[in-house]
């Protein structure tokens, strides 16, 4: 049919576009959940270590998009302190859960 490459192409780019923006918005809400952690946060920070120790990251693969918080210290246990999970990733699941209402906004915004 003709016009159907054309029609294709463009139903493609914009897919493309809104890919990139849900990646932006999974990394802006990885981003601030991370700062949450290390400064917003409920929990006892006892080591002054565990806080510094947090990053963040996007990745993007051909099928989805993942984002993470993640702590590196060696003292990050005393943030760790939960009851399911076996008494880890309080901190982490916490700061994953901070303004998750606000990135549902985003994605329902960019795919509706």
């Amino acid at each position: 049919m003709p016009g159907s490459g054309i029609v294709n192409r463009n139903l493609a780019l914009a897919m493309a576009a809104k890919l990139k923006l849900a990646e932006a918005s999974m990394d802006l809400h990885i981003k601030n959940s991370q700062s949450y952690a290390r400064s917003s946060g409920p929990w006892q920070d006892r080591t002054g270590a565990a806080r510094e120790g947090l990053s963040s990251k996007t990745d993007v693969g051909a099928t989805e998009i993942k984002s993470s918080v993640f702590h590196t210290a060696p003292y990050g246990y005393w943030l760790e302190k939960r009851q399911d999970f076996h008494g880890a990733y309080r901190i982490l699941e916490e700061a994953r859960s901070n303004n998750l209402a606000m990135l549902w906004a985003a994605l329902r915004r960019i795919f509706r």
